[in-house]
């Protein structure tokens, strides 16, 4: 994928999965990391762990991208 795809996707996608960042909670992560990490998923098909350790994120923070992005 070229580097404006990946832009025009993240522009595409950025209203839609900005998150609010709440008193106590981590701040959520950026549009381009989780772009990144869904691309990622999707064209390789790998494990879990192995994403939340190459975008060194949470498990739980991984799954609430997924679980949210399957629900557009």
């Amino acid at each position: 994928m070229t580097r404006g795809t990946f832009i025009y996707l993240v522009r595409k996608f950025k209203p839609f999965i900005k998150f609010r960042t709440i008193m106590f909670v981590r701040t959520p992560l950026e549009p381009k990391k989780v772009i990144g990490l869904m691309l990622h998923w999707f064209g390789h098909g790998v494990n879990a762990n192995i994403i939340v350790y190459r975008f060194n994120v949470g498990t739980l923070t991984m799954h609430k991208y997924v679980i949210f992005l399957f629900m557009l």
